[in-house]
């Protein structure tokens, strides 16, 4: 009786386990965003997929997005189902701000961006400090979207010039 109930039971194991959320469900919400700023962006091109772990040059990293995949012109967002970076434990939203991050790397190949704003928070989503944690409220989501489709969103922003006039992605400092 025992053999004959150790399927059944590994079945139900296996229902319990959590389900990886579709990542296109996140190129989805990201085309609408761009479509309501006037923008129509066609991300269907953005290959996504989950993978165990990558590794860069010795380093591991939760998500990694590819404008040019492997030279073949194939543009790729790869998120770690690692333990290490928690995407099951994350919130929806959380997972939003890293994978919009990502499109920024691999639609927009936009490089990470550390400046700040007067308040301290960062200028762009393309920062790697929060990457998972950019955004919360509706007004901050808005703002930090529109500056990822058009790096001019960030003109009528009060920018901390001493924290990093040279890494400004808006702005540019003259040296003689």
């Amino acid at each position: 009786l025992l053999l004959l109930s150790l399927p059944f039971m590994a079945c139900q194991e296996d229902n319990d386990a959590p389900t990886l959320p579709d990542l296109n469900i996140y190129l989805d919400r990201f085309e609408e965003e761009a479509r309501q700023r006037g923008y129509d962006l066609e991300l269907s091109d953005v290959d996504v997929a989950y993978v165990d772990e990558i590794e860069i040059n010795g380093n591991t990293f939760c998500g990694w997005g590819y404008s040019n995949f492997n030279n073949s012109g194939t543009r790729r967002i790869e998120i770690s189902t690692a333990n290490s970076c928690g995407w099951m434990e994350r919130s929806d939203i959380e997972r939003e701000n890293f994978f919009f991050h990502e499109i920024g790397h691999a639609f927009f190949n936009r490089s990470h961006d550390e400046s700040r704003l007067c308040d301290g928070s960062p200028l762009s989503i393309m920062n790697f400090t929060d990457t998972w944690n950019t955004y919360e409220e509706e007004e901050e989501r808005a703002y930090y979207i529109s500056e990822l489709i058009d790096r001019m969103a960030a003109l009528d922003q009060c920018i901390d010039y001493e924290r990093g006039w040279v890494n400004d992605s808006v702005f540019y400092q003259f040296t003689p």
